[in-house]
């Protein structure tokens, strides 16, 4: 109830106008997975709180281990033909043929390179395999596999940052005129005193 003191104020002094609103995290950071490798565990659940570098969730890091063994097996094979080709242009130089077995030891090279770089990306991979929080905050959401993909997107988890937070309102046409910037506010709870 408004009392008649209050509606023969000057216009909107005196007024007082209720919006409904939430307290949110000033900033939000969403945490993706990697579709290409398996989830193995994950370690926070919803209203957790983690400080920056607290583990989140970590891959399954078998199959890459696999990868690894067998292109480290690879770069062995390829080191010896090229030691065995290194033989055979010495044994060709004699007879002239030189310039194919030459072109067979670039390859293997080249081979040797790209192979060692692709056990460089495994290898970091594998030591990276649990990710870790990148700030201080709590979990709002852990989305399992299924509800990702129901959800058409790569984000497992979200973190509501330490903080500063932000009273978020709506105002429709009707009252956006009532309020003023720099305006004083009083925020009241629903739930408490």
């Amino acid at each position: 109830v408004t009392s008649l003191k209050e509606i023969n104020t000057a216009a909107g002094y005196g007024f007082q106008t209720y919006y409904s609103g939430v307290v949110e995290s000033q900033e939000v950071t969403e945490v993706k997975v990697d579709s290409e490798k398996t989830l193995d565990q994950v370690f926070v659940s919803e209203g957790d709180s983690v400080k920056e570098g607290t583990p989140l969730f970590s891959y399954d890091v078998t199959a890459m281990q696999l990868q690894l063994d067998q292109g480290n097996l690879d770069i062995e094979r390829m080191q010896n033909e090229n030691t065995t080709t290194t033989q055979q242009i010495q044994q060709l130089e004699a007879e002239k043929q030189q310039a194919s077995a030459e072109t067979d030891l670039a390859k293997n090279e080249y081979d040797i390179k790209v192979k060692q770089t692709e056990m460089t990306k495994l290898k970091n991979s594998i030591e990276h395999a649990t990710v870790t929080a990148t700030k201080s905050g709590t979990i709002k959401t852990v989305r399992t596999k299924e509800q990702m993909q129901a959800d058409n997107t790569d984000v497992m988890l979200t973190i509501l940052a330490d903080g500063d937070f932000r009273v978020k309102g709506i105002a429709n046409e009707q009252n956006i005129q009532t309020i003023y910037q720099e305006e004083p506010v009083v925020l009241k709870s629903r739930i408490d005193d």
